[in-house]
C-alpha cells in the first residue's frame, strides 16, 4: 500500500516529540493525525473520516500511559496493524 493512502495517528503529550513524529511521517508521504493525550486521540479518531491504519503512541506520558489511548483505539478496518509503542522521553526540568 502506498504511504499517501495510509493514515497514522501520532499520540504523545510532548509537543516537540509529537511534532518530530508528525513531520517525519508526513515527509515519508503518510497522512498524519496527531493528539496530545488519550482522550484527544479518541476524539480525533472518531472525527476522522476513513481508516486510521496505525496509532503510533508513547508508552510513557506524564498524565496517562500510551496504551490507555491506543488501547481504546477501535479498529476501523480489517487491515489495522494494532499499535506501535515508542519510548522517547526527555528529562523534566
Amino acid at each position: 500500500m502506498k504511504p499517501h493512502l495510509i493514515t497514522i495517528l501520532v499520540l504523545d503529550d510532548e509537543d516537540i516529540i509529537r511534532a518530530i513524529g508528525v513531520r517525519t511521517l508526513k515527509h515519508a508521504g503518510y497522512r498524519v493525525l496527531d493528539a496530545k493525550g488519550g482522550q484527544e486521540a479518541i476524539k480525533t479518531a472518531k472525527e476522522h473520516i476513513g481508516p486510521i491504519r496505525l496509532p503510533l503512541t508513547a508508552i510513557v506520558m506524564w498524565k496517562e500511559n500510551g496504551s490507555a489511548g491506543a488501547g481504546r483505539h477501535q479498529p476501523v478496518s480489517p487491515y489495522d496493524a494494532g499499535a506501535i509503542y515508542v519510548s522517547l522521553c526527555r528529562a523534566r526540568e
